[in-house]
């Protein structure tokens, strides 16, 4: 949600396009005026919302954009998807240098606070982003940490499945409250609440006086919804409780 922000920092101007049901439309990518546009940004699986489109709806896209038009797509949330798209992306990367994809090590390897990911694309691309960077972009401490995560590929299974089964459980459990769940690619539940704003915010404010933190978002299209991390289950058992709590006094 923050990549409009860096686009006008940098002197460009984002274009918003449409979704539905907060899902990628190509087709409303291709509708869009393309003659001034020089990237498009892609987040599959998506933040807040959790949703992905298909490789197929990705390869669409990218053959029916100017050349010029660089592709990015971020694939933060790569790990959990049931069947990833990793070697469809590295075969478009290497058969087209307007495309990169990107990967992070804050999601499943759980090393936010190292800040360290990469990228995958064209070694001109690669040219323009060195030119930029900074001479030691990343600490000899993140670098070490990620060659560790990466050689600990049981934690990393672990992780997967668990997120799975809590996925699974609390998406039933929030759609038996009446709540909508958006289909959910991540570690993270979007719920939409049946009234607009308030019951959101109610139930936010809800939550966070027992000491469950849960993301609101000041956008108007996510007024009505709450996203919830996909903790431990002994965690989520506690923010269900509170949640259906909140629901049953008639907010």
């Amino acid at each position: 949600m923050k990549t409009p922000r860096y686009a006008l920092s940098a002197g460009g101007e984002p274009v918003p396009v449409e979704d539905q049901d907060f899902t990628v439309v190509v087709d409303n990518f291709l509708a869009k005026n393309l003659d001034t546009v020089d990237i498009i940004y892609l987040a599959n699986p998506d933040n807040p919302s959790g949703t992905m489109i298909p490789f197929s709806e990705i390869k669409r896209l990218h053959a029916n954009i100017p050349s010029r038009i660089l592709l990015i797509v971020d694939c933060a949330y790569e790990e959990y998807i049931d069947e990833g798209c990793f070697e469809q992306l590295r075969d478009l990367v290497e058969a087209n240098p307007n495309v990169v994809f990107t990967r992070t090590f804050s999601k499943v390897y759980g090393l936010a606070g190292a800040r360290i990911g990469w990228s995958y694309s064209s070694r001109e691309v690669q040219d323009i982003i060195n030119k930029a960077s900074l001479t030691f972009p990343l600490s000899s401490a993140s670098l070490r940490m990620a060659l560790v995560a990466l050689e600990d590929q049981s934690h990393v299974n672990w992780v997967k499945s668990y997120n799975r089964k809590t996925r699974v459980k609390f998406t039933s459990a929030f759609e038996k409250m009446g709540l909508r769940v958006y289909p959910s690619h991540t570690n993270f539940l979007l719920l939409e609440f049946p009234r607009q704003g308030s019951s959101a915010m109610d139930a936010e404010l809800y939550l966070r006086q027992r000491g469950v933190w849960v993301r609101r978002f000041a956008s108007k299209n996510y007024e009505s919804t709450l996203r919830i991390t996909l903790g431990l289950e002994n965690q989520l058992d506690l923010a269900a409780g509170y949640l259906q709590e909140f629901l049953e006094q008639g907010y």
